[in-house]
């Protein structure tokens, strides 16, 4: 069996890495207690939603793994590095090979592990030489099921980068390839639950639904959980983050904006009711709530599985966002013959 697994968003899933944030004690070098106080609010809350994540991946025998972190010592000395939450960016399973795609360090024991346990399973293209065409790209950019794979052409996966990837992290035959662009975060913009049945959303123009998908059941969420938080938006921040509470904290606010810009995003382009993890074509786990997409997975024959993911506008992540499958039962499907 090989370790490394994975052709499909909805075949069952047998390993996952899921992130990992810094420990609330990180912050404790930070002499403003209003700024100490609310990330370490946050950072617990978010291992906290981890956690009950994790329990339900492995209620349902999943084997669950995670990246490490630098040391406390380590991190009082280099503060501000990305933590790694969002795992899904920086590399991806194509087939049999676990490809990296951005060389930041944060990341990095994700690909270290599986080379210790597979190394003939895992494509580095920083290993021999740190400057890559590749780097900087998203992985969240690439759909995967069986032989056909879609690139989000995109400000975050360029032409060469989807030529890079073609040549090199796809090593056996018979792939087809299409092109679609979105606003480049796909993964938030639509999700294949299982063939035939497809979760969508308004950034989907560039979608060519009805060529690549044809007579599928396709639902566009005409009322994502954004919009309930539009009555803040006079209290987004150039980043483009919210945390619920948070509107009277200008001291933490203003270091978030100058400190961290890199560990928020843009959560005005995210659509969280779309972007989630298949554990099998019969459930699905959500990080937020949708009565319309829930009632739609109930329509065609999927449980959705609710792990509320408390700060997802704090780290412009959701439920595919923060995990990384590893290993899928199945192989190279052709789900349109």
């Amino acid at each position: 069996m090989k370790i490394i697994n994975s052709y499909s968003e909805f075949q069952p899933l047998e390993e996952v890495v899921v992130g990992r944030g810094y420990p609330a004690d990180y912050f404790d070098f930070i002499k403003d207690s209003e700024i100490r106080e609310n990330l370490q609010k946050i950072f617990t809350e978010i291992e906290e939603d981890f956690q009950a994540l994790i329990k339900t991946f492995q209620s349902r025998g999943v084997t669950v793994w995670r990246p490490s972190v630098p040391t406390k010592e380590e991190f009082e000395r280099h503060p501000w590095n990305l933590p790694p939450l969002s795992v899904r960016d920086r590399q991806i399973t194509l087939g049999q090979n676990l490809v990296r795609i951005g060389s930041h360090g944060s990341f990095s024991s994700i690909i270290d592990h599986y080379k210790q346990i597979a190394p003939d399973q895992v494509i580095d293209p920083f290993e021999q030489n740190p400057i890559s065409i590749i780097d900087g790209a998203s992985a969240s950019c690439i759909f995967r099921m069986g032989r056909d794979i879609w690139l989000d052409r995109s400000d975050w996966f360029t032409e060469a980068q989807a030529d890079w990837v073609i040549n090199n992290g796809f090593t056996e035959p018979g792939y087809r390839f299409h092109k679609m662009v979105t606003d480049g975060h796909s993964d938030c913009v639509f999700s294949v639950l299982k063939p035939g049945v497809i979760l969508t959303s308004f950034h989907d123009s560039g979608v060519a639904y009805q060529q690549d998908f044809p007579n599928w059941n396709i639902h566009r969420v005409q009322n994502p959980s954004i919009e309930k938080f539009w009555d803040f938006k006079t209290n987004m921040h150039p980043g483009l983050w919210w945390v619920p509470g948070k509107d009277n904290a200008p001291k933490f606010s203003q270091f978030v904006d100058q400190y961290l810009n890199e560990w928020t995003g843009a959560m005005h382009e995210s659509v969280f009711d779309v972007n989630c993890v298949s554990i099998d074509q019969e459930h699905v786990v959500f990080a937020c709530y949708n009565k319309e997409v829930f009632d739609y997975c109930s329509q065609n024959g999927i449980e959705p599985i609710l792990c509320d993911l408390r700060h997802r506008f704090f780290f412009d992540g959701g439920a595919h966002c923060v995990t990384l499958d590893i290993r899928r039962r199945g192989g190279m499907e052709d789900y349109f013959s």
